[in-house]
C-alpha cells in the first residue's frame, strides 16, 4: 500500500512512496519474468557494489538498470491502481496529473489519461490543490 489516501501528497511524501515501494513476491517474481532480471537483486539494487560479494563477470548479470527498475515500479502502480478501480492512488498518478497541470492545466489531458487509468482525474487533482492551500491558510 501507498499511503497517500490520507496525506496531501507533496513532493516528499510522493518520492517516499515511490522510493519505500515494496511490491509483493508473487507480483515481482512475474515482473522479474516479464523484464528479464533476478527478483533478489530488484530489492538490492540499492547497495553498493562493495556490499556484494561477486567476480567482475557476474556484475552485470546482477545489476538492475535504474531505467528498467523504473519501468518496473510503473508497471506495478498502473496495475495496483487498476485492481483498486482508482480508489487507491499511487505516485505515478498523482505525479502525472500534477506535472500535465503544471506544464498545459489541460483538462482534458489529465481526464483522458485517467480514462486509460494512467492519472488522477481532474476534479481529484483540483481537490488535492484545494486541500492543500486550506491546509497553508489554517497553519498561518
Amino acid at each position: 500500500d501507498f499511503d497517500l489516501d490520507d496525506k496531501f501528497c507533496d513532493s516528499h511524501e510522493l518520492e517516499d512512496a515511490w522510493n519505500n515501494m515494496q511490491i509483493p513476491e508473487p507480483i515481482l517474481l512475474f515482473l522479474s519474468v516479464l523484464f528479464n532480471f533476478n527478483p533478489q537483486h530488484f530489492k538490492n539494487n540499492n547497495e553498493s557494489m562493495d556490499d556484494i560479494e561477486m567476480d567482475d563477470d557476474e556484475i552485470d548479470e546482477c545489476q538492475i538498470s535504474a531505467t528498467k527498475k523504473r519501468k518496473v515500479k510503473a508497471l506495478y502502480q498502473a496495475m495496483y491502481y487498476d485492481v483498486h478501480r482508482g480508489r487507491k492512488r499511487t505516485p505515478m498518478h498523482v505525479m502525472t496529473a500534477e506535472s500535465i497541470h503544471t506544464v498545459c492545466k489541460s483538462k482534458t489531458l489529465i481526464n483522458s489519461l485517467s480514462h486509460y487509468g494512467f492519472s488522477l482525474g481532474y476534479q481529484e487533482l483540483l481537490k488535492y490543490h484545494d486541500d492543500m492551500g486550506s491546509l497553508i491558510v489554517n497553519n498561518s
